[in-house]
C-alpha cells in the first residue's frame, strides 16, 4: 500500500508521537516538492 507505512515507537512524553509524526511528515513533503516541483497532497489525501 503506497499511501501508508509502519512504526514502533515509544514516545518519550506525551506529545512526543504527534510532534514526530507532525515533523516527520512535513519534511518528507517538503523535501518531496522541492526534489520534483510539486505541490499539493502525496500521500492519499482528505477522505
Amino acid at each position: 500500500m503506497p499511501n501508508h507505512f509502519h512504526f514502533v515507537l515509544e514516545p518519550a512524553h506525551e506529545n512526543a508521537l504527534s510532534q514526530f509524526m507532525q515533523w516527520l511528515l512535513t519534511s518528507h513533503v517538503r523535501h518531496y516538492h522541492k526534489h520534483y516541483g510539486s505541490s499539493g497532497h502525496i500521500w492519499q489525501g482528505p477522505l
